[in-house]
């Protein structure tokens, strides 16, 4: 839109002494002056140097507004806060007019109009200010910071009153047609995870981001995984206190085993003493009965333990390397060992724990699929006798109190003990782990064992991994009501359902993935129990989890290290470190630019949603607040974080006052405002962003593993639903902003193809006075420059909007991407891999290095295979590649 010239209709004079007059209303800030770069208010310091580049960046379009543009803004926010002394109304007054003034110069606009409206929302909602310059949000801004800054009313009022044509926003543009634009905005925004009303009743976008959330999943990945076994021993046990008391040769009440005799069983699994016990339960029983209980729980829990122990030692590496001898199937054979690893997982799991009568029918299913189907019962007799051979030998090691502890499981009260912590953790965990690997809505994983269904494969190319086809019948109640749907998982995921039904103890129609009480109702309904479940390891994670502890020691290391003098103390844990840093691998966790990134990130926000997930810190804090006896800690939060005007609220209460959910529900949003932490919308969209960045390094093993899993015929299921299509556009926009991000951050380290050539000149030879103009200048390139992204083993394709007929893979001048092969990629500009694309590298040029290696292959295949591996080499040399496996292509592409 062409710009038209406006000038204001009174003198500058006149506009100066208007804007004396008003900084005069502000009786404690008179010392500021009309022409002053910086007013300084109360907890605020207005910065018109952005207003001020504005002239300098976009001259043509400061020009032909022939006026003043910083005494404009100067003059529109003091008349914008005459009747306000909120200083977060004030910042967000000022925020809201140097963003429209730049989004307007950027754009080349006098007035924000229909057809760019959408666009001036998501750029105010996404983009804030921070030490004088605006950057782009990782969440948007909250309903109440939003509405806070000038209204479209407010843009129009201003004009008329100083006889101004209309800038800003269109007069055209009334309350009602902005807030109609504002809601496809948000739910665009939230992949219509967040309604509109519920955004300004404060509900939160909480886009956790895959960059960020990813630790968040491998923490309870890992923490499930190690764990799983030794809580269901533990469950298992408390499960049959009956028991424990009959082979004391004890008889107990129902109510007695409940409310007594379960709590001495759950603090001997503890690995507690009698002499731990409480004076009154000492008192209640004799020391020969107290004995007789310890030594019958310890006997049936070490029994269950050992059933778990011997199932993760049948399914080590070098018991799965013993079988897969006995069983003929090569090492080598990359495929058919994972292959018969997932089988032999499954298989065990069904019919020593499980017990389930259809294991051998699974199992002959998935040796069909092998074609080892004539093997079957020397398969079964191999796996039952190496199991019983474990079993028997198999050593259990009972958890201590130091073992919780280190785990960050802690006690407090007679409900709250370490077992039934654990348990609960370790629950928690595993949801995470499914949530994460599916992506979907929490309100869909109320499914029993019953409702998964296990077929043959009948995919020829896929059938080499996956053996067989997981599937679960059940309700999607958003798009299909109380009709169930068969959607496809994997066998991992197939696999974590049945150990935590094991944990859940699920029969029958028992929804499997979740323990519910049994007096609920409708435990199908799985939204409330996976929205408790995902955040509960958060603090957890973030105190517990190993690389953020080595970051620590890092940390410590380094500051004990600049000291002039050490206390005793001090040196002992100076001498502790160092010891510690030959034992653990420091040096990539220090270059690991991203996981310090995110540690700094959950150190900064941990104390406040630490808050906001602890359910006991919030119950009554509004009224314990008013009463002075909130936790100091909690306290100072929210003196630090609540703005003037809902401190003044907080004043007009009285003890006995009601305080509205509402205005709770306000106060909690402006205390954890801009934070990130897990909910189920968040691993979705995590999930989402994963799909397209399924073999980025950054990601690690977690997407890797399970989205090379993903059929076509799977993902175009999955995104025929049109919720899931609207949540799929903003995920692959995050993805591309975050790998152009992830690359500079990494100043191009472990990057080889065309586009890091491109990014290389772009990014990292330019010259930019501070890392946020950086961040800006990425984000701006990601938006507007690169059209797509498509993921392939070999490599990303990053197709940039100019010169996309040069794609090697183009016909007509039109990338045809659905060809993408390593002949074509690994040497096109728009190619880019990492290190986590060497094997697919590898497995990509494997007939071109045959064609090389065959001597009676015609040259004009060698011709093109030659190339293919040349340019594979020249990636896998950047990517430091083994020297071995260098040397066999150079081998191969000197071999006549």
């Amino acid at each position: 839109m062409k710009t038209v010239p406006i000038k204001f209709r009174i003198s500058d004079a006149e506009i100066i002494q208007k804007i004396s007059e008003l900084l005069a209303i502000f009786d404690d800030v008179t010392t500021n002056e009309p022409e002053s770069d910086k007013w300084r208010f109360s907890n605020f310091t207005a910065n018109f140097n952005p207003i001020i580049l504005l002239e300098v960046d976009y001259p043509n379009w400061a020009l032909l507004l022939e006026f003043d543009i910083v005494m404009f803004s100067k003059l529109m926010f003091l008349t914008s806060i005459q009747s306000n002394r909120s200083s977060t109304i004030i910042r967000y007054k000022f925020d809201s007019i140097v963003k429209t003034l730049t989004f307007l110069a950027k754009s080349d606009l006098r007035l924000v109009d229909d057809i760019c409206l959408q666009h001036y929302q998501k750029f105010m909602l996404m983009h804030g200010m921070y030490q004088g310059k605006i950057v782009e949000r990782s969440t948007p801004l909250s309903s109440a910071n939003f509405f806070a800054g000038i209204s479209p009313p407010d843009w129009s009022l201003f004009c008329r009153r100083f006889q101004l044509p209309p800038i800003g926003i269109d007069p055209g543009i009334h309350q009602k047609r902005f807030d109609n634009s504002l809601k496809k905005v948000i739910e665009d925004l939230s992949g219509g995870g967040l309604s509109y009303g519920d955004w300004k009743d404060g509900g939160s976008f909480n886009k956790l981001t895959l960059d960020y959330g990813q630790y968040y999943v491998d923490h309870c990945i890992n923490f499930f995984d190690a764990n799983i076994g030794l809580a269901v021993a533990l469950k298992t046990t408390l499960e049959h206190g009956a028991e424990v008391a009959e082979k004391a040769g004890l008889s107990v009440s129902k109510d007695s085993l409940k409310s007594y005799v379960m709590l001495i069983i759950g603090h001997f699994l503890a690995g507690k003493s009698i002499d731990q016990l409480s004076e009154v339960s000492r008192k209640r029983s004799s020391i020969d009965w107290l004995n007789k209980i310890q030594l019958a729980t310890l006997q049936i829990f070490d029994s269950n333990l050992r059933l778990f122990s011997a199932l993760g030692a049948i399914l080590s590496e070098t018991s799965i390397s013993a079988l897969l001898e006995k069983l003929a199937i090569s090492e080598n054979d990359r495929h058919k060992t994972q292959s018969a690893l997932n089988i032999s997982k499954t298989f065990l799991l069904h019919k020593y724990i499980i017990k389930d009568s259809d294991a051998r029918t699974l199992l002959y299913c998935d040796l069909q699929s092998l074609k080892k189907a004539e093997m079957f019962q020397a398969i079964v007799d191999t796996v039952d006798l190496a199991f019983n051979k474990l079993l028997k030998n198999a050593r259990s090691i009972r958890p201590s109190e130091k073992f919780f502890r280190d785990l960050g499981i802690s006690e407090n009260g007679s409900q709250s003990k370490y077992v039934l912590n654990f348990i609960r953790a370790v629950e928690d965990a595993g949801i995470v782990k499914f949530v994460a690997l599916t992506g979907w809505r929490e309100s869909e994983y109320g499914f029993s064992l019953q409702d998964i269904i296990v077929t043959k494969n009948d995919d020829a190319i896929d059938r080499l991994l996956t053996p067989s086809r997981f599937q679960i019948n059940w309700k999607v109640p958003k798009t299909h009501g109380s009709a169930k749907v068969k959607r496809e998982i994997t066998r991992e995921h197939f696999f974590t359902a049945l150990q935590l039904s094991q944990l859940t103890k699920a029969s029958g129609s028992d929804p499997c993935l979740y323990s519910y009480n049994f007096s609920a109702v409708h435990i199908h309904n799985s939204g409330e129990y996976i929205k408790r479940a995902v955040p509960k390891l958060w603090s957890n994670f973030f105190l517990y989890y190993p690389p953020f502890q080595t970051i620590r020691n890092i940390r410590m290391e380094r500051n004990f290290s600049c000291k002039a003098s050490l206390t005793a103390r001090e040196a002992r844990e100076l001498e502790i470190l160092r010891e510690l840093q030959g034992k653990e691998d420091w040096y990539s966790i220090q270059q690991n630019v991203l996981l310090n990134a995110a540690f700094d990130r959950a150190e900064i926000e941990f104390s406040r949603v630490n808050f906001l997930l602890n359910p006991d810190s919030r119950r009554g804090f509004l009224r314990r607040f008013v009463n002075g006896q909130l936790a100091q800690k909690d306290a100072a939060l929210m003196e630090l974080y609540l703005s003037e005007t809902s401190k003044s609220k907080l004043r007009e209460f009285n003890s006995l006052s009601t305080f509205p959910p509402i205005f709770t529900r306000e106060i909690t949003d402006q205390i954890t405002s801009g934070c990130l932490y897990p909910t189920p919308h968040a691993l979705r969209h995590m999930w989402a962003e994963a799909v397209y960045r399924r073999f980025d390094g950054d990601v690690g093993w977690m997407i890797r593993s399970n989205f090379m899993h993903v059929s076509q015929t799977m993902w175009l299921t999955y995104i025929r639903d049109k919720e899931n299509r609207r949540l799929h556009e903003p995920a692959k926009r995050a993805a591309i902003s975050s790998m152009m991000h992830n690359y500079v951050a990494k100043k191009g380290a472990g990057y080889a193809g065309g586009t890091d050539k491109f990014l290389r000149r772009l990014f990292l030879n330019t010259h930019v006075s501070a890392i946020e103009n950086l961040n800006e200048i990425v984000s701006n390139y990601s938006s507007s420059e690169i059209e797509d992204l498509k993921t392939n083993p070999w490599g990303a394709c990053i197709l940039r909007k100019r010169g996309r007929h040069y794609a090697r893979c183009a016909e007509n001048g039109e990338p045809q991407r659905f060809n993408a092969a390593p002949a074509y990629c690994l040497g096109c500009s728009f190619n880019l891999t990492q290190a986590s694309n060497v094997e697919g590298i590898l497995l990509g040029i494997g007939n071109d290095l045959n064609v090389l290696g065959h001597s009676l292959s015609p040259e004009i295949y060698k011709r093109e295979s030659r190339k293919t591996v040349s340019n594979a080499l020249h990636h896998l040399t950047k990517l430091q590649a083994s020297p071995e496996i260098l040397a066999k292509l150079r081998l191969a592409l000197t071999t006549p």
